[in-house]
């Protein structure tokens, strides 16, 4: 599933996505059509982040559209981080995380996915 934001692109991470990020940084970034970047994972995305989510979405009955890979739209398509929440919303509340790679900081990519999926409703 991918959604749209003012800047963004949101391309929610499956276990094949999560299982090349894993293993092939090159094959991943090609599967979302994206630049390979040298310093990917962003900080908070380590490899221990990754197989948690992997391992999460291989479950039975797991969350679908958790984690979502954030792509700036311009002036170039370009992967800046991810977000994403933990587990299922409870009335109306849930736990998120993102992290974003340090030259894309500072520019409200999170806060732009975060309102996007509060204005939405999405959960």
């Amino acid at each position: 599933m991918t959604l749209l934001t003012a800047r963004l692109e949101l391309i929610d991470a499956t276990a094949e996505t999560v299982s090349l990020e894993l293993r092939n940084v090159e094959r991943f970034a090609t599967a979302l059509g994206v630049p390979s970047r040298a310093t990917w994972p962003p900080p908070l995305n380590d490899e221990g982040a990754q197989r948690w989510y992997l391992e999460m979405l291989q479950r039975p009955g797991s969350i679908d559209s958790g984690l979502w890979y954030l792509i700036r739209r311009a002036p170039t398509r370009d992967l800046v981080g991810v977000a994403g929440f933990k587990g299922r919303p409870v009335h109306g509340s849930c736990e998120i995380g993102y992290s974003v790679l340090p030259p894309f900081q500072r520019n409200g990519y999170a806060t732009e996915a975060s309102h996007w999926s509060r204005r939405n409703d999405f959960h």
